[in-house]
């Protein structure tokens, strides 16, 4: 599988995205003065405290609000129903925990494990943002917008890579900066894998029926529907007769995107239901009748005919399309499994206690949690609820 691949199934599993924008991405209004007083109060998830604790670190509200106040702002100015921006605000909060207690882990389990990111590194990332966005001022203005330094994001920077390189050297395709502490997944497919992919996907390796057809299309309405089945069967006249079509495709026909009214090999369901018998029983050279289809009449000769085909197995294309249809699969089930492992080890505790069942479930899906009281002691994996 080719590294490309592998970096796109990380990225997906959101740990190599730096900035979140892109060349096409306009800078934001700017953020605007901070959540008042009042506004907090109303924000009870936000009360001032400890709302999480992972191993030895604790996360407090203030750390969750300086990340959220731009998302709370551009939320509030969509002017949603009073009662709707709470709801929204309360699970922006409950995301970004849930997202921040993971970095903690993965950042964790990375110290333990000797994982170390360069300052070139973080350059060389920070340089291909810059390239997304356009000039580093236009960067350093998106980050001032949403709330943060350019010291922050560069750090922000850094642990993303951090993870990243985690997760990479724990499915086996970096090597370990203490080998032998632990074995790396295996993210390599087994030639059983292939074939089982195979023959569970044969459809997805069958080529139906194809044909190469020159057309020549001609719109109606209701009022001009007899003239242009007139005009039509006159076309149809002179090409038996021996007329060039390249020539009255290109006087008559409105399908302007086929040169000469010609179409590349296409597959036989290409075709309207209610011709698309009539255009295969045509023989190869055969020039059909007038064929109605909604609001168009059309000639349609038939050029060429390829069979249907199983393509099998071993034929090289498939083999590469399987191998890194199966890698890809693969290395997203074992990035899963690199998650909810170093979850699983870590000692966490949430101040919300509907947050903590949800942690628990996803660390340990076949424990049957139900929500505890609430809890004032956060060496106890039990919360409060908002």
């Amino acid at each position: 599988m080719r590294p490309g691949r592998v970096l796109l199934n990380i990225a997906a599993a959101g740990l190599i995205v730096v900035s979140g924008s892109g060349a096409a991405d306009p800078v934001p209004a700017a953020a605007g003065p901070s959540l008042t007083p009042e506004e907090l109060k109303e924000l009870t998830f936000l009360s001032p405290g400890i709302v999480a604790k992972v191993n030895d670190e604790i996360i407090t509200s203030d750390d969750l609000r300086k990340y959220l106040e731009f998302e709370l702002q551009v939320l509030k100015k969509s002017a949603p129903a009073h009662e709707q921006y709470l709801n929204k605000a309360f699970e922006l909060y409950r995301s970004k925990l849930k997202s921040d207690i993971e970095d903690r882990v993965l950042l964790g389990a990375a110290r333990d494990q000797g994982v170390v990111i360069t300052d070139l590194d973080v350059d060389q990332a920070a340089k291909k943002e810059i390239q997304n966005v356009g000039t580093k001022e236009k960067l350093e203005a998106l980050i001032a917008q949403q709330g943060h330094t350019w010291e922050e994001w560069y750090e922000d920077v850094r642990k993303t890579l951090i993870k990243k390189e985690l997760i990479l050297q724990r499915i086996g395709f970096k090597q370990s900066a203490r080998p032998g502490e632990e074995m790396p997944l295996d993210s390599i497919p087994s030639p059983q894998m292939l074939r089982e992919y195979y023959e569970k996907h044969r459809s997805d390796f069958y080529r139906g029926r194809q044909v190469q057809v020159a057309q020549i299309i001609l719109s109606f309405t209701a009022e001009t529907r007899e003239f242009t089945r007139a005009l039509i069967e006159s076309l149809r006249r002179q090409l038996v007769a021996g007329a060039d079509f390249a020539l009255l495709a290109r006087f008559y026909s409105e399908d302007k995107a086929h040169a000469d009214g010609v179409w590349p090999i296409t597959s036989e369901e290409s075709f309207h239901p209610k011709i698309r018998e009539a255009v295969l029983a045509l023989e190869v050279g055969e020039l059909s009748t007038p064929l109605e289809a909604d609001t168009t009449l059309r000639l349609v000769r038939m050029d060429g005919k390829i069979a249907p085909v199983q393509k099998p197995f071993d034929d090289p294309q498939v083999q590469k399309e399987i191998s890194e249809a199966v890698q890809s699969a693969l290395v997203q089930q074992n990035i899963e499994r690199v998650r909810r492992n170093y979850m699983r080890r870590a000692f966490i505790w949430c101040r919300d206690a509907e947050m903590q069942a949800q942690i628990d479930r996803e660390r340990d899906p076949d424990r049957d949690l139900p929500s505890g009281p609430e809890s004032e002691d956060p060496q106890t994996n039990s919360g409060s609820t908002r």
